[in-house]
Order: C-alpha cells, then structure tokens, then sequence
C-alpha cells in the first residue's frame, strides 16, 4: 500500500491523504493510478504518517495525521497555536469485493480517556431530540448503532451548538446513501472562503452506520463508521464551546438500536 498525500483538488476541496494498493518487490511499487482511494474524505487530515515496530497487532500499523488543509491553513483564528494532529488511528487492510481496502480505526488506548458514560439505550429520534448527561458536546465519545431495517427517516444526524448561534451539523441521507457536515454556521467568518464551503459530503452505506463511532473536540470532529471503512476529520472554530448536542431525523425515524456517550479526559498538559 503506498499512502499518497495530495495538494489539490481532495474529494471536499484542497489537501488530503489518498493511498493505492498494489504490489512491491522491494524496489518498485507498480499499482493502477486510476484506482485512487481515499484515507479520510474530510477536509483535515493530511500528511498521514506511521510508525513501524508499533505496539499493535500483527499485520497492522499505527497512523496520525495533520488536522488541516492548505487551503486556510495560515489563517484559521487561533492564537498561540496553529493546527493540531488526528487521533492515532490503527490501519488494516482488508478484502473487499473488487479488491482491497484500507480501514482506519481509533488505537484501543483511547478507551483510557473515557470517564463518565451516558447510556442512550434503544431509542427512535423523530424531528429533534435533545441529548444530555455526564458529558460535554466539546469532548466526548460516541458509540452509535443504527438500526438499518427500522430507520425510516430520509435524513437523520446531530446538530451541535451553542448560545452565541453557533452550530456544526453532521448528517447522513438514506436513500442517497452520503454522509455530509456544514460547518458554514460554525463560528465566525470572514477568515477564509475557502473553510466555509460546502456542506462536505462522503459514501456511506445503511450497513456502515450500524457501526459508527464519533469522537467531539472543542475545534474538531472525528467520524469512523463501518469498522473504520469510512473516516471523516474535519476541524471547526465556534465563538463559544458548544453545549448542546440535539439528534434530528427528517420525514420518518431514525431509530438507534443501541447508543453510547462517554466524556472524555483532556491530555494536554501545559509547559
């Protein structure tokens, strides 16, 4: 597999990570450049780099990427940093119909950061349902099972937001079977035009939902659904943290077969 980090021109616009599978003798790497494939098909994460001799098991690799995008790289609005890195994700490649692909899941290490747990239990979502508990939307854990036969919502996902006017959507629409974030409301514009297109959008399957699992930062959004056959990063910058989460569906249910919340613990220690 040969993990190619591209300029332009990324499934959602700018920079991103794409790989091709294909064969090695040790010198030359031979595979068909029409058959691209995407590592994360959010706007934020670039430059994917992996360690060998890791700690994981065997036939798999350890892999952490730069959570932004050329396109507004230098102009985001923070102060004293600029840019962060994914969560380290643990690649494995797989057998799929028509050839290979490469899975990214989040390291088992990071169930060391849960504390608290909400459970949602089995639940249908019609029109908007506000989610609380021992959990902050600005840094949390999300295990979500979707019930695939009993959904009939045409659109269904989650809405982030805060008392400033801020909110991040993250949707999923059945019947064309795509999942999309708008992060055009996310916060204060005026910093780059490029951050504010879209909404950004990827493949997505009923069956893929039936695993999805969502890591919520206080500037970030970490999506992993099909057992890591789909990744989603992208990067966002409320005025104010966001404070409420509240599940949507559109035109039918979305019913959860079972569902999980667990709050996080920060590991940033200053200097």
């Amino acid at each position: 597999m040969l993990l190619v980090s591209i300029q332009q021109e990324a499934p959602n616009g700018g920079t991103a990570t794409s790989y091709f599978i294909g064969d090695f003798d040790g010198t030359r790497f031979i595979a068909n450049p029409a058959q691209q494939q995407w590592l994360d098909y959010g706007t934020d994460n670039y430059a994917f780099v992996t360690w060998d001799h890791a700690p994981v098991g065997p036939g798999e690799r350890i892999g952490i990427g730069w959570m932004s995008n050329w396109q507004y790289a230098q102009q985001v609005p923070t102060a004293t940093w600029r840019s962060a890195m994914t969560l380290p994700r643990v690649l494995t490649l797989r057998a799929v119909e028509g050839g290979y692909s490469l899975n990214s899941s989040p390291m088992e290490a990071l169930k060391a950061l849960r504390g608290d747990r909400t459970d949602l239990g089995r639940r249908a979502i019609a029109k908007e349902q506000e989610v609380s508990g021992a959990f902050s939307p600005a840094g949390c854990e999300l295990l979500l099972h979707t019930d695939s036969e009993q959904t009939t919502a045409t659109l269904f996902g989650m809405t982030l937001s805060n008392g400033k006017g801020d909110r991040l959507i993250l949707g999923f629409d059945r019947e064309n079977e795509q999942l999309w974030v708008d992060r055009r409301q996310s916060g204060p514009r005026g910093f780059s035009e490029d951050f504010f297109k879209g909404p950004h959008t990827a493949p997505i399957t009923m069956q893929d939902l039936q695993d999805l699992r969502i890591y919520l930062d206080v500037a970030s959004l970490e999506v992993f659904a099909g057992q890591g056959a789909l990744n989603f990063t992208e990067v966002f910058f409320p005025s104010a943290p966001f404070d409420t989460l509240t599940f949507w569906a559109d035109e039918g249910e979305w019913v959860l077969a079972s569902g999980v919340v667990f709050a996080l613990e920060g590991i940033w220690e200053s200097p």
